[in-house]
């Protein structure tokens, strides 16, 4: 047939993900290419704005050293706080598009099983394009600040890629990728001061809990996993790694933040009667 052997080959090892969100069999090649391309112009796109603005917030700072901005925030990263600024846009625009997606699957009763399935939304490849732009910009933009980082971003980038490209799951792997970002977003945010750190840390930890319930949920009850391409199970392994290092920062952190209250508790106590001590000694002098 002219749709080629694609065509016909994919559908029937992807099952209900071979529907676009229409409910009306596509080509599965047509889908995929539209994607990728709407993907690519968004991520050039954002990666060219946000870029800009970093590297405009950087020559700011450097001419205003006594900026508010500039101040440092005492994140173990050596970031101020402008270095916040971007991320904390982006990653809003991000959950924003992503829940405008997940609004878009629940709404149309005719799509079927966009969790395990394949998503063809075109919010679906702005979200995925606006994240690959995002941490692109944040290794060329920014200066280095360590190895782990810089993987981080790294692998950010190609796992967006593997998700565009996913033969199925796409619907939970969005999900739990929002959900990571859901969490960093209000870490960003505790650093930054807006909402306690206590509360930042706790929430990078308990959305990281929740979007590995959401992968091993789907490797439970999909085995074998036949459906799953390279590209699906790139960005499985790198999530669940990603979880297990989001959740040990977490508690690493969280138990700092309550070493320093139990500290500041201790001295709190033993002030006044260091105080009481002091003024006894000036009586008797």
């Amino acid at each position: 047939s002219s749709g080629g052997w694609l065509d016909q080959a994919v559908p029937k090892r992807i099952g209900a993900g071979a529907r676009v969100a229409s409910g009306r069999p596509h080509s599965f090649r047509a889908a995929c290419t539209d994607g990728r391309d709407q993907m690519i112009v968004v991520g050039l796109v954002s990666a060219t704005f946000l870029g800009a603005a970093n590297l405009g917030l950087d020559q700011y700072v450097k001419r205003n050293p006594s900026s508010r901005l500039a101040r440092d925030i005492n994140d173990g990263c050596n970031q101020r706080l402008y270095h916040y600024a971007v991320p904390i846009f982006s990653m809003g625009l991000g959950l924003t598009i992503c829940l405008a997606d997940l609004l878009s699957q629940v709404l149309m009763s005719s799509r079927r099983d966009w969790w395990f399935g394949v998503q063809r939304q075109w919010t679906a490849s702005w979200a995925i394009g606006l994240a690959a732009g995002h941490y692109a910009q944040e290794i060329v933009a920014k200066e280095y600040t360590g190895i782990v980082l810089l993987l981080h971003h790294v692998a950010a980038v190609v796992s967006a890629f593997c998700l565009q490209a996913a033969s199925s799951w796409s619907g939970l792997l969005m999900s739990w990728s929002g959900m990571y970002e859901a969490g960093s977003l209000l870490l960003c945010l505790g650093y930054t001061g807006v909402v306690s750190r206590h509360v930042g840390h706790w929430a990078a930890t308990i959305s990281s809990v929740l979007g590995m319930g959401f992968g091993v949920h789907g490797l439970i009850v999909k085995w074998p996993w036949c459906e799953l391409n390279a590209a699906s199970w790139f960005c499985v392994i790198m999530l669940l790694a990603l979880g297990v290092g989001r959740i040990q920062d977490g508690v690493e952190n969280l138990r700092e933040i309550q070493k320093v209250q139990t500290q500041s508790k201790g001295r709190q106590v033993c002030c006044p009667t260091a105080q009481g001590l002091q003024h006894t000694k000036s009586k008797r002098s």
